[in-house]
Order: structure tokens, then C-alpha cells, then sequence
């Protein structure tokens, strides 16, 4: 689902309670800048990530938590997403893409995880990149 971002206006928030790690790391997206790939000394590949996003599923209730950065801005944000009959994880990570003070053009709240994907490509182009990578780590 192709999507664009309307506009960034980071704010100043904490993740608090949504950082769930000890009870249920359910995946993590990134969007890798693949122009800023430098090799340590033992050779091993190393790029910065502009868009981090984890997602915890720890029972019904999905929590996400964003960290954005350009290279004039930098934002956190929070969200979750409970009840029945529509994608939790597009809908966690919709609210805290909106905590952290992103505007998209099309809300991804409940639609799927091809949008949570099209939201981060979105990202990925309004932050100037010309080379880079969503990845996806499954707990």
C-alpha cells in the first residue's frame, strides 16, 4: 500500500509503558539508510537505521514504539491497540507513528501489516533517502 507522509512534527515523548520487553517482543521493522553502510575494524557492515519500530503482543492488547530520525529531526512515540475484528499491529503502530508527530496521507489504523510496510517506505522518501531497506526480525 503505497502511502506518503504529510508531514513530521517530532514530539518530546517517552515510551513508558508500551516498552514491553520481557513479555512479548512480537517483531521489529527498520528502515536501514544503506548509503551510510561503514565496516568496523573486524569487517563487519554496519548502516544507521532512520525508522525503528517494535512491536510487543504481550496478550490481547498490541503495544508499538517508534524511533525516527532525519537529519534534521529526531522522535519517539507510542501506541496501542486492543479489542476485536481488525489488525492490531497496523493499528499500534498507526498510533504511535501519530504519537511520535508523523501525519500520513492514508491511515494504516487496522488495515494490515502491508500498510505498517507502505507507511515506513513513506517515511523512508520524506526523509531524502535514495538507498534503502526495510527489515523485518520475527521474536
Amino acid at each position: 500500500m503505497k502511502n506518503t507522509v504529510l508531514s513530521f512534527n517530532p514530539q518530546p515523548n517517552s515510551l513508558g509503558s508500551c516498552r514491553k520487553e520481557k513479555h512479548g517482543l512480537h517483531k521489529q521493522f527498520q528502515v536501514i539508510d544503506l548509503d551510510t553502510i561503514e565496516h568496523s575494524p573486524e569487517g563487519i557492515p554496519r548502516a544507521s537505521a532512520i525508522v525503528t519500530v517494535r512491536v510487543y503482543w504481550p496478550a490481547q492488547t498490541a503495544f508499538a514504539c517508534v524511533w525516527l530520525s532525519t537529519a534534521d529531526a529526531y522522535a519517539v512515540g507510542k501506541g496501542k491497540a486492543g479489542g476485536y475484528g481488525y489488525c492490531k499491529l497496523s493499528g499500534a503502530v498507526d498510533n504511535a507513528l501519530r504519537d511520535a508527530g508523523v501525519e500520513l496521507e492514508t491511515s494504516i489504523h487496522g488495515v494490515g501489516e502491508s500498510a505498517v510496510w507502505g507507511a515506513l517506505e513513506a517515511f523512508a522518501r520524506f526523509a531524502g533517502l535514495k538507498n534503502w531497506i526495510i527489515t523485518t526480525a520475527h521474536a
